[in-house]
């Protein structure tokens, strides 16, 4: 009789585990087919808003600007302070260029200029070494420059002039003014179509 009870008991706890466990797993279910339903429309906005972003260098290719900038940041600072400089952009002009000079100017929360605690610089010349091939419609290039300033307050990067030198060697310069009309801004175009931030899409897990 004492062996029954105990069996009936050890049988309840099992079935209390068992079943506590399959509600935790339809649970996780759920949960993972609500993110990836999430992650599929994410997909879909950015497909929508990066075809906003190509009709504008399309139309910018077509006003005859040379360059469309998609996006410009700095990186969150290293341990040692380094800030990096990461600017989206493509070669829309008929001709190929040698070089590209962007010089570019940091800011902090404030909007206040900042400067490099080595170098004590704020502006910095920041180079890509061609050929870059002309009416480039494909994805834009990422360009990326390490360490380019030394401080903790760096929050964004504004760029102030850019220097092309073309293969045929003629040179052309565009000033800040011009350079907004050639930025489409690509991450406000995200935020517009409601395309998640990486926090947002995985919960600050990575």
């Amino acid at each position: 009789m004492r062996k029954h009870k105990f069996l009936l008991i050890i049988t309840a706890i099992l079935m209390t585990v068992f079943f506590s466990s399959c509600a935790e797993l339809l649970a996780g279910i759920q949960e993972l087919n609500q993110e990836l339903a999430l992650l599929e429309q994410d997909i879909k906005n950015i497909e929508q808003a990066n075809a906003v972003a190509e009709e504008k260098a399309l139309q910018l290719m077509e006003q005859g600007f040379p360059i469309a900038i998609y996006e410009h940041f700095p990186s969150t600072p290293n341990s040692a302070g380094g800030v990096n400089v990461i600017i989206f952009w493509k070669n829309i002009s008929p001709k190929d260029f040698k070089y590209v000079i962007f010089t570019v100017k940091p800011y902090n929360a404030v909007d206040d200029v900042v400067y490099c605690t080595i170098s004590h610089e704020a502006d910095s010349r920041l180079k890509v070494t061609g050929p870059v091939k002309a009416k480039n419609m494909d994805e834009p290039s990422s360009s990326v420059w390490e360490n380019v300033w030394y401080n903790n307050t760096i929050k964004r990067i504004e760029i102030e002039q850019i220097d092309i030198i073309y293969m045929d060697n003629s040179e052309e310069s565009i000033s800040a003014s011009e350079v907004k009309e050639m930025f489409i801004d690509r991450h406000a175009l995200y935020d517009e179509f409601g395309v998640r931030s990486i926090d947002e899409m995985f919960g600050g897990k990575y």
